[in-house]
């Protein structure tokens, strides 16, 4: 319940501070409502999971170029509820990232922490590492490299993820991502891949858009492959003139928590 309420104040915290930037002309963040719906492969039986979650990003940017006086920061913060056949959890996450920004990209570092609530038992795991964001016209490259570690499930690992955002205009985006981590899985040694693409739409003249995503998940440790396949739709208040400014000026970072989901699979 604690962390359910800190979630919360720090999703309302974010949209205050981006709504007194939005009146001084200097919008930089967002919030958001999603569903995601996703079946794993094992081969004891296959699982099905609905998740709705509340979340949101708010960004202090730099620009101009690399230098002391162009840091910026951005700060994650998301709530979820999940049902898992007759059970149910809750997860809640926050991270924060910090960077350098130029006109033609970002240097920086990042660090997360995501809790699942169940009935039968829990997981906490944190995430840190570095991470970089270049421009190219309607093009933008993401890229990352960290360490991930979830206490109860004797789970640890390094991996990385690349992204691809190429803007079809300012207010529609399409995405692909991939990532690898490498390390124990349950206490045994494994790996971890994911591929997936999205896209999202801004509506005109509107701070509101709408974004869908897949992605597909393969595990393999020395006692089990298993897979999953997620699919996500949602809902987003801009504070931001598109999408396109949102990327390069506002919260344009993944969420920190990624490597985290990558590991346990939710």
């Amino acid at each position: 319940m604690r962390r359910s309420l800190c979630a919360c104040v720090a999703l309302s915290a974010m949209a205050l501070a981006a709504a007194a930037q939005a009146k001084v002309g200097e919008p930089v963040g967002f919030v958001d409502i999603g569903y995601s719906e996703t079946d794993f492969d094992t081969d004891v039986a296959n699982l099905n999971t609905d998740t709705f979650s509340i979340g949101g990003s708010a960004a202090v940017a730099g620009d101009g170029v690399y230098g002391d006086a162009n840091w910026g920061a951005q700060g994650d913060a998301r709530i979820g509820w999940t049902e898992v056949s007759d059970d149910s959890d809750m997860t809640t996450e926050f991270g924060g990232h910090v960077y350098s920004r130029s006109q033609s990209g970002l240097l920086g570092a990042f660090a997360g922490y995501a809790s699942t609530d169940l009935s039968f038992g829990s997981a906490n795991g944190w995430t840190a590492g570095v991470e970089g964001l270049n421009y190219f016209g309607y093009t933008s490259v993401y890229g990352s490299f960290g360490y991930v570690k979830i206490d109860d499930t004797k789970s640890d690992g390094w991996g990385g993820s690349v992204e691809l955002r190429y803007f079809l205009e300012p207010n529609l985006r399409f995405d692909l991502n991939a990532s690898a981590l490498n390390g124990h899985i349950f206490d045994e040694n494994g790996t971890v891949w994911t591929l997936g693409f999205g896209a999202e739409f801004q509506m005109p003249d509107m701070p509101i858009s709408g974004f869908a995503q897949f992605q597909h998940e393969e595990f393999d440790n020395d006692i089990n492959d298993f897979s999953g396949s997620t699919v996500s739709i949602g809902l987003r208040w801009n504070f931001q003139q598109n999408l396109l400014a949102r990327d390069r000026n506002g919260p344009s970072l993944p969420n920190a928590a990624r490597l985290v989901h990558t590991l346990s699979g939710v």
